[in-house]
């Protein structure tokens, strides 16, 4: 887990879950647009698969738009959201 978060540029934190049966968990966030530019490059080299793939493909459509400072605008606003209620367990489409 440091080696990856090293390689992402960010930070490796613990964290303690009540349904882990008080196991620490270790988890990188990434917050800067280099290091999603850094797991971008990655994943287009080595893809997830099943609705992971998906879902990390919404997220790098978030991406563009932070990217492309349009998050911000009413519209950007609308994609986001319109992208995010439709990952992880709220996802219908698997395409």
């Amino acid at each position: 887990m440091v080696l990856l978060a090293e390689f992402l540029q960010t930070e490796l934190k613990e964290k303690s879950k009540a349904y882990s049966n008080s196991k620490n968990q270790y988890v990188v966030f990434i917050t800067k647009l280099e290091s999603n530019k850094i797991l971008h490059s990655y994943l287009s080299n080595y893809p997830l698969f099943s609705s992971k793939f998906l879902n990390s493909q919404d997220c790098f459509r978030v991406m563009k738009l932070i990217e492309e400072k349009k998050h911000k605008t009413e519209e950007g606003k609308n994609i986001i959201n319109e992208i995010k209620n439709n990952m992880n367990d709220r996802r219908t489409e698997f395409v």
